[in-house]
């Protein structure tokens, strides 16, 4: 196992069922077993698309892409304000949805998992020169989201009528893992 990595050293297969996925484990066990039991049949519904992230022979991550809509009907007023604030009348805003991302276990904390978002993100303003697209939306495990908000190579923000779905996941004793919140980027201006 490689102790650091350049960008690339990084391949990239869609998923297919020919592939072995015996060896990835990542710490949020909901994402294990998506890439195991559901990953495969979601892409053949044509639900969204799984990428492998290998270097070498390792698969060290994976994400998965579907497209997606931000509705904008029934939010909170602080949320409403944030939108016509940035001049947006519409009640539904393309989207890049970043459905899945994990690290292996192995390869945590090495960058990869940024990289991909960044890579991700690329796609997302490519894409955008085609189609109409403003946004990639991610609906983040609590545990992890700060991975989203909080790092310093992304510009993620938290829809700010849900913070208070992370305060009752912090008191809570009995700590869902598999609960999410919304966060959201917007791609309007960074070219």
């Amino acid at each position: 196992m490689a102790t650091n990595f350049s960008p690339e050293d990084l391949t990239y297969e869609k998923l297919k069922g020919s592939h072995d996925l015996s060896t990835f484990k990542c710490e949020i066990n909901d994402l294990n077993e998506f890439l195991v039991e559901k990953a495969l049949q979601q892409m053949v519904g044509k639900i969204n698309v799984t990428y492998l992230t290998f270097l070498g022979s390792d698969l060290v991550a994976y994400f998965t892409l579907s497209t997606d809509a931000i509705k904008i009907v029934n939010i909170l007023p602080e949320d409403k304000k944030l939108l016509e604030s940035k001049g947006i009348p519409y009640s539904s805003l393309p989207a890049l949805k970043l459905c899945r991302l994990a690290v292996d276990n192995r390869y945590k904390r090495m960058g990869i998992g940024t990289y991909l978002v960044e890579k991700v993100i690329k796609q997302a303003l490519k894409l955008s020169e085609d189609v109409g697209l403003r946004y990639i939306t991610v609906d983040a495990y609590i545990k992890t989201h700060k991975f989203y908000i909080e790092n310093d190579n992304l510009d993620f923000t938290i829809w700010p009528g849900i913070a208070y779905k992370i305060r009752r996941w912090n008191e809570s004793e009995n700590k869902d893992e598999t609960a999410t919140v919304p966060v959201y980027m917007d791609i309007h201006d960074m070219r």
